[in-house]
């Protein structure tokens, strides 16, 4: 069992600064002993942001199609997604180095769940002014250390930091390039807002940081958007484009052009029809272990959250059917709340994983 969101978070990352000395190498991961998730480790990420020789065999070029390297497609060839020892190459070798990528990026629910990290975090902590404010913040609390290193008379910092601003001003670009001939489609401008600050949603499985996302898309891909209510309100209608509402809390829609959403909620008390609900909705076992079963002899499910006793979505199992089955063994122990919304309303339970 692998932590999936968090490896979509990780691969999207280490691909936008171009750390080619990595996906065959440079992997570290761990889990908890209890039968819990794996999770991948940023490490040695010296390659990236440009600061290694761009030409052959390192590749750290802003302009590197890194989606290609993890593939094993392209002509970005090196010890990290290929064979050899002075000259690289895609065989049965080095397939290994990109197949856990390459099987994933296989599945359609993964590739959009890919699309949509990237398309967050460029439209959010990696955009050029946020990496250069978080920079520059190091910088403050590093330079008067370079002293400290052996490296430090041979050290340019001012030919560094600007390599690295040179990277952080022209990589975004690139990586919308590469999405864009990898989804068969064109960047489009997607705005999705929500009317309280504290409520969130998640695009493509993937849970927003914020109250607004202000990005791109692809066109020609599907776009699956999931409202989370924040405590003391309810869902209540998507607002799509000028005069489309829709009222599920998922809902899906194939983007061919710019699209400006609003997620609208209601103050509630938390729970809303639950006098109606909670007796058809059921959550077991309770004490969990491994598998948690949701059942409704209702309507249909729309769609279950889970949160820890930070708020923080741990899992989130969209579907319409009457019962679901989520797999809780990557949880750490501890008490969730599992939100269950379905066709007759709103139920929120507390659920113990030991």
């Amino acid at each position: 069992l692998l932590d999936i969101d968090e490896y979509t978070t990780y691969m999207a990352f280490e691909q936008f600064i171009v750390n080619t000395d990595w996906v065959g190498t440079n992997t570290k991961l761990w889990r908890s002993r209890d039968n819990g998730r794996f999770r991948w480790i940023l490490l040695d990420t010296d390659f990236g942001f440009g600061l290694y020789d761009y030409f052959s065999p390192n590749y750290t070029h802003y302009t590197t199609n890194m989606l290609q390297f993890c593939l094993g497609e392209g002509n970005a060839i090196n010890w990290g997604n290929g064979s050899g020892t002075k000259y690289y190459k895609f065989d049965e070798e080095s397939r290994w180095k990109t197949l856990l990528f390459k099987s994933l990026m296989a599945d359609d629910d993964f590739k959009r769940k890919f699309l949509a990290k990237n398309l967050m975090l460029l439209g959010g902590r990696l955009q050029p002014d946020v990496v250069e404010t978080k920079l520059d913040s190091i910088l403050e609390l590093v330079l008067p250390e370079y002293c400290a290193t052996k490296y430090a008379k041979d050290f340019n910092t001012d030919n560094n930091v600007k390599t690295i601003r040179t990277f952080a001003k022209n990589r975004p670009e690139h990586v919308l390039s590469h999405l864009e001939s990898y989804y068969g489609g064109e960047q489009t401008a997607l705005k999705i807002v929500t009317n309280t600050p504290e409520g969130r949603f998640a695009m493509n499985g993937m849970r927003c940081d914020g109250a607004t996302f202000d990005g791109k898309y692809i066109s020609n891909n599907l776009l699956q958007l999931t409202a989370i209510a924040p405590d003391g309100y309810a869902f209540k209608y998507w607002k799509v484009g000028a005069d489309s509402v829709v009222t599920t809390p998922t809902f899906s829609t194939q983007v061919a052009g710019d699209l400006n959403i609003e997620v609208v909620f209601e103050e509630s008390d938390g729970v809303d029809n639950i006098e109606n609900t909670i007796n058809i909705v059921k959550v077991y076992p309770n004490p969990v272990h491994d598998l948690l079963f949701v059942e409704s002899t209702g309507g249909n499910i729309l769609s279950v959250v889970i949160y820890d006793n930070l708020g923080k979505v741990a899992e989130m199992e969209p579907n319409n059917r009457q019962k679901a089955e989520i797999r809780t063994s990557g949880l750490a122990k501890g008490i969730y709340i599992v939100e269950v919304k379905s066709e007759d309303g709103v139920v929120r339970k507390k659920v113990v994983v030991k």
